[in-house]
């Protein structure tokens, strides 16, 4: 499962020669997210209750959604050419977060203006916190690109360290909100930007010190960022939409309390990704180190497979288990939010492979793939959302996301089996080895866990 480094940069991403270290390192920390998500979710849910937890999602989500599409899909762009070119990662850095800087200033502009509007049933005090919150959009722009790039130069170890800082950010931000007044949703959000600030040096400092080259932002890369980055763009929008429209769609029609409950459901079909990405991080810079076709295709085809498998048996565990701990675990004023969260573990298990085929297609270099998976998924998604919302809302909204992850899965199977001349029964069947693989690894999990 080695990587041919490509020709001209020298030594390829130091962790991608032990992919085993760097998938261990990165499902660690994917479980330590998970812990940390579920902990945070739990104390939101109990401390502000339905109506302020949907308080809560209505602050955060519009500014996110809008930060996503102002960067220009440059922070995809900064990973894979990290993985091509190791020593521009610094300058390719740089650039980028210039780019992002100059794209944002007309993105918080619009985003301030029409904010009353896009929370139309909000209260005056979300609309307010989601304003403070358009911040979000520069700060991430500082944050973000610097371990972007440590994930192209394959430093797992740093990388992963740094993608655990917000979600403990967001405890911390949840205890000192509480110790020092009333709680509410725009306490934590206002808190959670001061503590998220603080990641941008410790993400610097960390690249400065496992890359090499000139820090100096630079005009050359400009155009192929862009080129590699603008179908990410313009994916980010429609991918957004088909994410989070149902939740935009609440908050601006349905009572806080509705939102609240579906933005548990969604928090708790989260876990299920927090153990299964571990995968794709991994092989997107892989994919992107190595130029021998034959090499990229043994490796996205038994991924994928391994995949499959991994994501039925998680999947089929948490839905065992949804009826009983999450009311426990948020609260019974939850169990309303059962039946949608049952829909959307399905739905997680679709979007799931939808996430690891889009990053096998960016590290194969045709981001155009994905983006054209969430533009097939988005009428559908509106169409969905139209008819049955009104009429089952929360549960509407659940069955609106599976039915819209498996149009944009099926388009990206399309884009993998296309460009890298993979048979469907190839990438999609899984065999004897497989799950011999399969088992071997949980027995080896377990083993260690009792030994």
């Amino acid at each position: 499962m080695g990587v041919t480094p490509s020709a001209g940069d020298g030594e390829g991403p130091p962790s991608l020669s032990q992919p085993k270290k760097s998938l261990t390192l990165t499902l660690g920390a994917n479980l330590g997210i998970l812990g940390l998500t579920v902990a945070t979710g739990s104390l939101n849910a109990r401390l502000l209750g339905p109506s302020g937890r949907g308080e809560l999602a209505a602050i955060q989500t519009i500014p996110s959604m809008i930060a996503m599409v102002a960067f220009l899909g440059l922070p995809s762009a900064v990973a894979y050419f990290s993985a091509r070119r190791p020593g521009e990662a610094r300058m390719l850095t740089s650039t980028a977060i210039v780019l992002c800087l100059l794209a944002s200033l007309p993105a918080i502009a619009l985003g301030y203006l029409f904010m009353p509007r896009l929370l139309g049933s909000q209260s005056r005090e979300a609309v307010h916190g989601a304003r403070i919150y358009l911040a979000l959009i520069p700060l991430q722009a500082i944050v973000t690109m610097p371990y972007l790039a440590l994930q192209g130069l394959g430093r797992f170890a740093v990388w992963n360290l740094l993608r655990l800082a917000p979600n403990v950010a967001t405890l911390i931000a949840i205890c000192v909100a509480s110790a020092t007044g009333t709680p509410s949703a725009e306490r934590f959000s206002g808190w959670y930007l001061v503590l998220y600030a603080m990641i941008a040096p410790l993400a610097h400092r960390a690249l400065w010190a496992g890359s090499t080259g000139s820090a100096r932002p630079s005009r050359k890369p400009i155009g192929e960022l862009l080129r590699y980055g603008l179908p990410n763009a313009l994916m980010i929008p429609a991918g957004m939409l088909n994410l989070q429209m149902d939740q935009m769609l609440m908050a601006a029609w349905l009572p806080s309390e509705l939102l609240g409950l579906y933005a548990v459901s969604v928090s708790w079909t989260g876990m299920l990704s927090a153990v299964f990405g571990a995968l794709g991080p991994v092989l997107f810079p892989a994919l992107a180190a190595t130029q021998d076709p034959l090499a990229q295709r043994a490796l996205v085809a038994r991924s994928f497979r391994l995949a499959i498998i991994a994501v039925l048996v998680l999947g089929a565990g948490l839905a065992l288990v949804t009826p009983v701990l999450m009311p426990l675990l948020f609260g019974r004023a939850f169990a309303p939010a059962v039946p949608a969260a049952l829909i959307l573990v399905a739905a997680a298990i679709v979007l799931n492979l939808d996430n690891l085929a889009g990053e096998i297609l960016r590290g194969l270099g045709v981001p155009r793939w994905p983006l054209f998976g969430q533009l097939a998924a988005l009428p559908v998604t509106v169409g969905l959302l139209a008819l049955l919302l009104p009429r089952w809302t929360i549960v509407g909204a659940g069955v609106t996301s599976l039915v819209a992850y498996t149009v944009a899965g099926v388009v990206c199977v399309a884009g993998i089996v296309r460009t890298s001349r993979i048979s469907l029964r190839e990438l999609l069947v899984p065999t004897l080895a497989d799950v011999r693989v399969i088992r071997e690894l949980a027995v080896r999990m377990v083993w260690r866990r009792t030994a």
